[in-house]
């Protein structure tokens, strides 16, 4: 069974150790480069795989196409928000 992002992102402030997404950023940024100077751990792979993703995102479709790519509608659906973007 998969868990929804908002489930991830409890896990992921867990592992963290932290409160607010300010300093989620810091150590998420702290661990990673700790990955790449001495190799993957079972905590950074715990985190890589509660980490946001496209498998969160549904696209809803292509709304125009133009000079610099393409502009594409995404849906995130978790059980505490909906929210629809868009993208270039």
């Amino acid at each position: 069974m998969s868990l929804s992002w908002a489930e991830r992102k409890v896990l992921l402030d867990s592992l963290l150790r932290v409160q607010d997404d300010d300093e989620e950023g810091l150590a998420l940024d702290r661990v990673l480069h700790g990955q790449n100077v001495v190799g993957k751990t079972s905590t950074t792979i715990r985190i890589d795989s509660l980490r946001f993703c496209d498998k969160d995102l549904a696209v809803l479709g292509t709304l125009d196409h133009g000079q610099f790519g393409v502009v594409r509608s995404f849906a995130l659906h978790s059980n505490l928000v909906e929210f629809t973007a868009f993208i270039r």
